[in-house]
């Protein structure tokens, strides 16, 4: 509104000074352009044009009517007619009649045209009559319009003083773009001052042109993106709590680096919630937030709770090779999101994380080190596992022959390498010290003399673990012959630990236990592997499907690994014990630790397996097309070392994706040997049965299918448009932070996509023990349609087509109501059955302006 008169100003100023100098010549049926530089107060050029340019050199009035358009310095203004009065200094911007219309004839209305509308940087504003004195500094607007942001803004009389302030009598706004709002919200008396604040009263809201809420004076902030100021409540009933207002807060924007929300939720027979978020960034620097929540609940008059939680994440940029992150989750209690988060994900959260990592690397010498601490605790058991600190470097792969020559004699002369620079070796480290906590029940009977009772005590086990782990690699990758290629493995693992178990035969329970032997331990164990691979293609062409060339490509390989039976006396790694029955039993004494346990039985084997992909070519030039139509492939393993059941079985996979819309995944287990009472037996089933010699163990089949409208539309495109989940930080300062308390997943818009639904199947069956097969069906449906313009609706199920019983569903219907919207979730089976209804106005700048119900467990403090 600001802008309009200082427009205005510049034109009245330019024309007082060319004003003598205009062509009194005005034809009719001509738009002309005219343009002034010669004056030496202008500074740049000045356009305007109109049918019509009259002077009255003796009144000192200029009147410039039909089209009348000024452009200055990339701002616009037009009007049917713009009359200046140098005498009265003052300009007068309004429509003008339309002589050629029938309107105004017969008795019939007028048909006036050309309203004002000043246009500046894509802002416009318009206005029946514009009247301002260019001396004063004063100006007025008759039925002032203008759009700021998302709202629209409309005066009877807006007038403007000389300290740019200006003021609206029966002043209304919203963010409905109809002639005749929705709602709006009216003034009798505003105060506008730019870039500043609004200040109104009274405030009434207009719903269909009902009063529905009044307040007596109101300030709101009035300037553009992100700013301080409070923030609206929402309004909703439970029958548990009662009638609430949630959301009912400050946002105080301190900084362009960091800002903070204080919110606080009243309950009608409870008592309050009060949350708050602070977020913090600093570009290519560091970012951040810290948000936390506290109840106080007055259940009784004797008995009263107090709980929170707290959640942190920071992460920065030290330099371009250094960068540390860090996250955490602290919670008073293992029930607190179940109780009070309306939000499904937060409410299945049964364990909290807390870590802090610094990584560091060295680009040239391809060395990294990352430095971790780290907590984790799970809330129903309050089992926890702590890590302080955990400390990892790496050198990644490089040529082993580096490490003899200098960094100027590195790259060789010739192309072609030697075969000793083809050894690459890789370097890991890891220290590790961990400390656990895990929780024990024990249960026992006490007899008296009367009576007896069960008593269980719960005690914790502290377990801690320090050690440090080395992995050294070898490989030397080789091409032979051209067409086979061959590969070299060699793993070298070195643990260091301050422990070991010791394990005794306890008399009392005829047990076999363990307890920790301290001292420094090592344990040394490797492996080594060599494999060959090589393709074989096959091509065929078939004219029954058109111009179409089939392509094979067969992928053989053979790898041999071999291992040492570290659990072997010799090595010391495993201790033999005597059990009750005066069986000898091996046991590790590095069960337990951290870095995994010792490799037993050894392995020497050889794996065979037989990839194979087709692929289907279909055109030319510009118009070919390739497409995987499906690739299968077989696996098998002979273990040498073992005594028996030596073949491990024959594992296929089946994989079909013809197009985006379909896939299929189809994978099988086949086993060798025959079952015995408690499993396999070391006896082939083809010497029974030579045409059964393979026995079904396990077959799992998936497949998905997505259709939409495209799929039949026969190449037709359309525009898609997604629904974004609500999430941003400081720096993106459109989207509000996420809360982890409100609802999840809601549709924000009506979309453009008439249809889409997604069907995925799952089909698993287990035979490994014939005797007592398993099997799980699934059915997944997820699916969205556009009922109408203004309709949509979502469906989300899965179905379990076993036992024949819906495992969860969604339903979701969203309506647009033009500048308000509706939508309604209901979860109508499950344990988390409820339903939430929300209206709100649609606009972010007053979207918190909303009404809710919700029922079930998603109720802010639990069942209705």
């Amino acid at each position: 509104m600001k802008s309009i008169f200082y427009i205005v100003l510049l034109f009245i100023l330019i024309l007082l000074q060319v004003g003598d100098s205009l062509s009194a010549q005005t034809p009719p049926d001509t738009l002309r352009n005219y343009t002034f530089t010669e004056q030496p107060d202008i500074d740049t050029t000045i356009d305007y044009r109109a049918h019509n340019v009259n002077i009255e050199a003796g009144s000192k009035i200029t009147r410039l009517s039909g089209d009348a358009e000024v452009k200055y310095q990339g701002m616009q203004l037009n009007a049917g007619l713009i009359t200046i009065d140098w005498k009265l200094n003052t300009l007068i911007a309004e429509p003008m009649l339309d002589t050629t219309a029938t309107d105004g004839k017969n008795g019939s209305e007028p048909k006036w045209v050309g309203y004002p509308v000043f246009i500046d940087n894509g802002q416009e504003m318009s206005g029946e009559k514009i009247v301002y004195n260019f001396i004063t500094q004063k100006g007025r607007i008759t039925k002032g319009r203008t759009k700021f942001e998302e709202g629209y803004y409309i005066g009877s009389t807006v007038k403007l003083n000389s300290r740019d302030e200006i003021f609206v009598k029966g002043g209304t706004f919203s963010t409905c773009s109809l002639p005749d709002p929705h709602y709006y919200f009216k003034s009798s008396k505003m105060k506008m001052i730019p870039k500043d604040r609004v200040i109104a009263k009274p405030i009434v809201l207009y719903l269909r042109g009902i009063p529905l809420i009044a307040l007596p004076y109101g300030v709101f902030p009035n300037k553009k993106g992100r700013h301080s100021g409070i923030l609206v409540p929402r309004y909703g009933q439970s029958s548990f709590e009662g009638r609430y207002l949630r959301g009912l807060g400050y946002y105080w924007a301190a900084s362009q680096y960091w800002d903070t929300r204080m919110e606080v939720d009243f309950f009608e027979k409870t008592g309050i919630m009060l949350h708050s978020t602070t977020n913090y960034a600093l570009r290519y620097l560091l970012n951040g937030s810290i948000s936390g929540s506290m109840v106080r609940k007055n259940i009784s008059d004797t008995q009263k709770e107090r709980r929170w939680d707290v959640n942190f994440r920071h992460s920065q940029t030290i330099s371009p090779t250094m960068r540390i992150s860090a996250g955490g989750s602290f919670v008073s209690d293992a029930s607190y999101y179940q109780e009070f988060s309306a939000n499904r994900e937060q409410r299945l959260t049964r364990q909290i994380r807390s870590n802090a990592t610094l990584t560091k690397s060295w680009p040239k010498s391809r060395n990294s080190l990352t430095v971790n601490l780290s907590r984790s605790q799970f809330l129903d058991t309050n089992n926890l596992t702590e890590t302080f600190p955990q400390v990892s470097f790496r050198h990644g792969q490089e040529p082993l022959v580096n490490l003899f020559r200098s960094k100027k004699n590195s790259s060789s002369a010739s192309n072609e390498k030697r075969w000793f620079e083809n050894i690459y070796f890789s370097y890991n480290n890891q220290m590790l010290n961990r400390r656990s906590k895990t929780r024990s029940i024990k249960t026992s009977t006490i007899v008296q003399t009367d009576t007896s009772f069960t008593q269980t005590d719960t005690t914790f086990n502290i377990n801690k673990f320090a050690g440090v782990e080395h992995n050294l690699s070898f490989s030397a990758p080789l091409r032979l012959f051209k067409y086979f290629s061959f590969s070299q493995n060699l793993r070298y693992e070195e643990i260091w630990q301050d422990r070991k178990k010791e394990y005794f035969l306890d008399e009392e329970t005829n047990t076999i236990k363990s307890r920790d032997k301290n001292g420094f331990s090592v344990r040394r164990t490797f492996n080594t592997s060599i494999s060959a691979n090589t393709k074989l293609y096959g091509m065929f062409q078939t004219s029954r499907l058109g111009r179409v060339l089939i392509r094979h490509i067969m992928t053989p390989s053979i790898s041999f690994q071999f291992q040492p039976d570290f659990s072997d006396p010799d090595y010391g790694y495993y201790q033999e014990i005597q059990d009750t029955l005066g069986n000898i039993v091996r046991k590790d004494r590095f069960s337990g630790s951290a870095f995994g346990s010792t490799p037993s039985r050894g392995k020497k084997s050889i794996a065979l397996s037989l990839n194979n992909l087709f692929q289907m070519k279909t055109g030319s030039g510009e118009n070919e097309k390739k497409v995987d139509l499906f690739s299968y492939s077989l696996s098998t393993s002979h273990n040498f070392k073992l005594d028996s059941l030596k073949w491990s079985g024959i594992s296929s996979n089946l994989r079909v994706s013809p197009s985006r819309l379909f896939n299929l995944t189809l994978s099988m287990g086949h086993t060798f040997y025959k079952f015995g009472t408690t499993g396999q037996v070391n006896k082939f089933l083809y010497k029974e049965n030579p045409w059964k010699p393979v026995r079904l163990t396990n077959f799992n089949i998936s497949s998905s299918l997505r259709l939409d409208y495209k799929t039949f539309s026969f190449g037709k495109q359309a525009t898609e448009t997604t629904v974004d989940s609500v999430a941003g930080d400081l720096l993106d300062r459109s989207k509000p932070t996420r809360n982890r308390f409100e609802e999840a997943g809601e549709m924000r818009s009506a979309g453009k996509t008439p249809w889409q639904a997604n069907f995925s199947f799952s089909y698993q069956v287990s035979k490994f023990n014939p005797n007592f097969p398993t099997k799980t069906i699934w059915l997944n449906m997820r699916g969205n349609m556009q009922l109408t313009k203004n309709w949509r609706v979502n469906y989300n199920a899965r179905y379990d087509l076993k036992k024949q019983i819906m495992v969860a569903q969604d339903i979701s219907i969203y309506r647009d109501l033009h500048c308000w919207e509706a939508s309604f979730s209901w979860t109508p089976t499950g344990p988390y059955k409820r339903f939430y209804f929300k209206i709100n106005i649609k606009s972010s700048l007053l979207s918190d302006i909303k009404l809710e119900k919700r029922s079930g467990r998603s109720t802010i403090f639990g069942y209705q």
